[in-house]
């Protein structure tokens, strides 16, 4: 396994209008004591990151105890955040366990990001990106490819440059959670969004990173990278400690309420529905297609989420779809 990637908690201070988590409203959530066995673990089974995110993991308030254990018993540490709750005392034990920062921006503009995010977010976003620069802390930016938002990826690109971001991400929404499918961009949105981005950040000397949309590596991009997670291993852990088969399915593959993380990473990768799909045919519409070797049929969440089953093409795909051409 490559990283542990761990949603601490369901509970947020925001409401996005895309939140995937908020499917595990109510969830009891793993209790200290356990998180600090699971990251010794992680430890002893080799798994040195640990990938922490929510929800709002700062809204747990034993998260920077967590954080200092991981830190102790050599495992690194990345947080995703939505930064409107960063005090000066969370910004200097981020920087005292040399902790990686994620942080969500939905939009270039005020506007834009407080559609989806609410009333207040962009200021207290921008206060805490300051102060991550000032410290010294090394940043990313997420940006949630939306049908209410694929029009501001220039500003975001533009807006991450500016406030010193190492590099900007990008990963179309999955309909999961409060994300509903009107919410889901057109191939058409997300290839404008991407070609955009690719403007962009050849006009800046900038990169950017797509997630969760293998399928675009049909587009020709330069300042682009296209990831997918078919090529790294992780264990996705829920509040509650299931291991399930993506963060953005409740498909539970095994659990760390009864399972060590050495046993629940050996169940998972021998999980039959994980060999299915790791060693499995294409699905018949990627069988001819020249990136099927990376692509696999694309993000298999959003297939099963929006066509109902994880052996067809992922509907976002811009080769499936022939809007390349157009």
């Amino acid at each position: 396994m490559d990283y542990l990637l761990w949603l601490a908690t369901w509970r947020c201070n925001l409401s996005c209008i895309h939140c995937y988590t908020s499917r595990f409203k109510g969830c009891e959530e793993m209790p200290k004591q356990r998180v600090f066995s699971m990251i010794e673990e992680m430890a002893d089974a080799g798994i040195e990151h640990l990938a922490i995110t929510g929800g709002e993991p700062l809204v747990r308030q034993d998260i920077f105890e967590i954080i200092e254990h991981a830190h102790r018993v050599g495992v690194n540490t990345s947080l995703t955040t939505n930064a409107t709750l960063l005090t000066r005392k969370a910004i200097n034990t981020l920087k005292r366990f040399d902790v990686y920062v994620y942080v969500g921006v939905d939009g270039g503009t005020k506007e834009v990001h407080e559609r989806i995010r609410g009333a207040g977010a962009w200021e207290r976003l921008n206060k805490s990106l300051k102060a991550l620069r000032a410290a010294g802390i090394s940043f990313s930016t997420i940006f949630t490819i939306t049908s209410e938002n694929y029009h501001d990826v220039g500003n975001y690109v533009a807006f991450a440059a500016e406030r010193g971001a190492v590099e900007t991400l990008m990963i179309p929404v999955v309909p999961a959670g409060r994300a509903d499918r009107k919410l889901v961009p057109t191939p058409k949105q997300l290839l404008e969004a991407v070609r955009i981005a690719e403007e962009r950040c050849r006009e800046g000397g900038y990169w950017t990173t797509v997630m969760c949309s293998p399928a675009l590596k049909s587009v020709e991009l330069s300042r682009v990278f296209v990831g997918s997670c078919r090529f790294s291993r992780s264990l996705d852990v829920d509040p509650s400690g299931n291991v399930l088969l993506c963060d953005t399915l409740d498909l539970v593959m095994t659990n760390l309420r009864e399972k060590s993380v050495g046993e629940a990473a050996e169940e998972y990768l021998n999980h039959p529905l994980v060999i299915r799909l790791d060693r499995g045919e294409l699905p018949k519409e990627c069988e001819s297609c020249q990136f099927a070797s990376f692509c696999r049929g694309g993000c298999r969440a959003r297939s099963l989420l929006m066509r109902g089953s994880l052996d067809v093409a992922d509907p976002l795909c811009p080769m499936r779809l022939e809007v390349l051409s157009e």
